[in-house]
């Protein structure tokens, strides 16, 4: 469905869930986002993942995110897989 997005899976009750992974080797493009030799998930891929939820597993074309706040970095270690769940 989405590249940062994973597979998509309903539960029984119906709420949609996507389990994916982030891996520097697969998505090359994210270590333009280097800072002091880490590589840092960029706040747009946040957004850009919400967003994707909403318009293919809701099936919204118009989404408006509000109050997002991002608490801490996600650092993508070279050679290591980041497992992600998006509800």
């Amino acid at each position: 469905v989405h590249p940062l997005l994973g597979k998509m899976h309903t539960t029984p009750n119906d709420t949609i869930m996507y389990f994916g992974s982030l891996q520097l080797s697969l998505l090359p493009y994210l270590k333009d986002y280097l800072i002091y030799d880490c590589v840092i998930y960029p706040a747009a891929a946040y957004l850009e993942m919400m967003l994707a939820v909403g318009r293919h597993g809701l099936g919204q074309d118009i989404i408006e995110l509000k109050n997002i706040s991002i608490e801490s970095a996600l650092t993508l270690p070279a050679g290591k897989k980041i497992e992600t769940q998006v509800v």
